[in-house]
């Protein structure tokens, strides 16, 4: 969590900033802080270990997150991911919707939803892998 606390970290920013004033950083400031962290870490672990060849981490605003996952992962024939003998399977939003909801306590996850690409996102990504084509 060290790591975190750094200029260029979008989270770890303020606690950084404030530590390097005269104000310096409350307990309660930085507990504050490693438990939102630790929490989403484990959220980003938990999202990478279920569908992990398709899910990507596309947007993070303090406790809000937002993954994208892809319609296909892999599994194997125990459940476990990558291993030799996989597969893969088709993820639906249904199944998506039952693994999140299994594990929601664990994921001490207050609210989330779960929905497709919009053809607007389609839009935006396309346009931006062109930008980027365009740039060189």
């Amino acid at each position: 969590l060290s790591s975190l606390i750094d200029p260029k970290h979008p989270t770890g920013f303020v606690i950084w900033k404030n530590a390097n004033s005269s104000r310096g950083v409350s307990v309660d400031e930085l507990a504050d802080f490693c438990t939102c962290e630790l929490r989403m870490m484990n959220l980003e672990r938990f999202f990478q270990k279920e569908f992990r060849d398709g899910c990507v981490l596309r947007e993070r605003q303090d406790t809000k997150a937002r993954f994208e996952v892809s319609s296909t992962t892999t599994k194997d024939n125990n459940n476990t991911y990558g291993s030799e003998g996989s597969q893969i399977v088709a993820v639906r939003i249904s199944s998506l919707f039952a693994t999140i909801e299994e594990h929601k306590e664990e994921l001490l996850l207050a609210d989330y939803g779960v929905s497709q690409t919009s053809l607007e996102q389609v839009f935006n990504m396309h346009a931006a892998e062109a930008e980027k084509r365009k740039k060189g």
